[in-house]
């Protein structure tokens, strides 16, 4: 994810596009809407993780809890008309254009199988194997549903206005701003899996895949500017071998097609690319392939958030025991409650190398006691003395949980893009964390800690091509201070471009702003707000 744009949730009338760096920090007063900004990635982590009958999940036992979509609507807002009653959210990322070729991909047409076809789909992907395509997806939603979604894919724009009925969400579509005429018979449905986060376009009238129009259409361009003799098969091969692009690689690639239908080729080559005939040609090529560009945005918004590790602000204290329980445990909880559990689930050989990273960061390591069907967990220091987790500060009970999402990740390895969910379906390289003021109970020199261990986990993951996004809320003057020593000092070659900090001001009330301070290459802020951390004077 490059950036994430909000509005009208809560104070944030509109953040405007908020890049996103390796490591994000979120500073500002008290309820100047640090945390609205941060909890809206563990709330779409449980919309998509959720089955509901309502576009965004705004209460969640184990997440975040936003209450309704009302009380999440912004004040100023939710005075307007009531069309203008919508909270929106944009996010704008890249994906490998080898997965936008094999994505747009018609597996159901034998003509996009034939050898050929693929032969030149996986040279093109291993002659372009770093390009990045870049898309952009905006979703307005209000109480019920969706209200509209647009999609931005290279310089192409899709626009989608749903209005519910007593069945199903009609569609208003446009193309590169060109209304579709057939806009009446289009409806918006969800398939069955729960976790996409926009529908599909359908047919109201045949109920399928609303791309058979856009081909008919396509097919019957081609057919008018090919000879009358040509056959059905040869332009359905033509078709099937447009490779998707930008509007100028879409021409280029229709203008050099190799195939049997010369006629066809030279009425083509002979049309400017502003020509009325060319743009309904891009037009309907992009309205067949709708539902596959849909489908890679579900895909992606799923994997990304589906990957966020949320950390709470307030984290369970210690227990002197805690029940043994004989489940697997994956997922950290928000709150750290089934920190225990996960520890007990763990062979001896990863409890070894946790122990070791764990010493080696924060100079102290932890072991489980089990007796009974309970288990206490205990904190050994470097002298080598063992004292029960509850008779410890409580500062070791809340980094607990961070220490070992850190730690699981320093095991995550890059997957091939392709590896595990087929063909089709990409499988991406992501690890987010997001943590609400890290820095709680802790010492000083265990926050800077905490900051050297961020770093250390950016950087192996930068080695291994993992797209990696530490999102801090945090008043922690000794954390911000840190990371301009790290980079002043070029400690694990951790660099200004990888970090920024985001400022919230809320001098107007359900209005926050928000300014971006980041660090030269001396570790100096700029464009930090004289005194932020000092108190107003009396």
């Amino acid at each position: 994810m490059e950036s994430i744009r909000i509005r009208n949730l809560r104070s944030l009338k509109d953040t405007g596009e908020v890049e996103l760096k390796p490591l994000t920090l979120l500073v500002g007063k008290n309820s100047s809407g640090k945390s609205t900004f941060l909890r809206t990635f563990p709330l779409f982590k449980q919309t998509i993780e959720t089955k509901t009958n309502e576009p965004i999940l705004w209460y969640s036992s184990r997440y975040v809890d936003f209450g309704s979509f009302h009380e999440s609507l912004n004040k100023i807002t939710a005075k307007e008309e009531e069309e203008k009653k919508n909270i929106s959210f944009d996010f704008k990322f890249s994906i490998p254009s080898s997965v936008v070729q094999m994505g747009t991909v018609d597996i159901l047409s034998y003509y996009s199988l034939r050898p050929s076809r693929m032969s030149r789909i996986y040279n093109y992907n291993y002659s372009n194997s770093n390009r990045k395509t870049p898309f952009k997806i905006s979703i307005e939603t209000n109480q019920k549903s969706l209200s509209k979604f647009t999609i931005s894919i290279e310089d192409h724009l899709l626009e989608m206005t749903l209005k519910e009925d007593e069945k199903f969400s009609q569609v208003g579509l446009k193309i590169n701003g060109v209304p579709i005429s057939e806009t009446s018979s289009l409806v918006a449905r969800y398939a069955k899996d729960y976790s996409q986060l926009l529908p599909l376009i359908f047919s109201d009238k045949s109920n399928s895949s609303e791309n058979n129009y856009f081909r008919d259409e396509l097919f019957k361009i081609f057919q008018s500017l090919a000879y009358t003799s040509t056959r059905r098969n040869t332009i359905s091969e033509f078709i099937e071998d447009i490779k998707f692009g930008d509007k100028s690689e879409i021409i280029n690639n229709i203008k050099s097609q190799d195939t049997t239908a010369n006629v066809l080729l030279e009425n083509l080559k002979a049309l400017e690319s502003d020509n009325e005939v060319m743009q309904q040609i891009i037009i309907n090529y992009i309205g067949m392939n709708i539902n596959p560009i849909i489908t890679m945005c579900n895909n992606y918004i799923e994997q990304y958030f589906s990957s966020i590790n949320y950390i709470a602000p307030i984290r369970a204290s210690a227990e002197r025991y805690y029940r043994i329980q004989g489940l697997s445990v994956d997922d950290i909880d928000p709150q750290g409650e089934n920190i225990p559990m996960i520890f007990n689930n763990m062979s001896d050989i990863e409890k070894e190398n946790y122990n070791h990273w764990l010493f080696g960061n924060f100079g102290f390591q932890i072991s489980a006691s089990p007796t009974e069907g309970h288990s206490s967990i205990r904190i050994k220091y470097s002298n080598g003395e063992e004292v029960n987790l509850a008779d410890t500060g409580f500062g070791y009970s809340q980094i607990l949980p961070i220490t070992l999402v850190l730690w699981q990740t320093s095991k995550q390895e890059r997957k091939d893009i392709f590896a595990y969910s087929g063909l089709y379906k990409a499988d991406y390289n992501f690890f987010n964390l997001v943590i609400e003021q890290p820095e709680l109970h802790l010492h000083p020199a265990i926050q800077a800690k905490l900051i050297d261990a961020f770093i250390k986990i950016i950087m192996l993951c930068k080695e291994k091509s993992i797209d990696i996004k530490i999102i801090i809320e945090t008043h922690s003057e000794t954390m911000i201070n840190r990371i301009g020593y790290i980079i002043a000092k070029n400690i694990e070659e951790f660099t200004e471009d990888l970090v920024k900090v985001i400022i919230f001001e809320n001098d107007e009330v359900f209005d926050t702003k928000l300014n971006v301070s980041t660090y030269s290459e001396n570790g100096y802020l700029k464009k930090w707000p004289l005194g932020f951390f000092e108190p107003e004077g009396i």
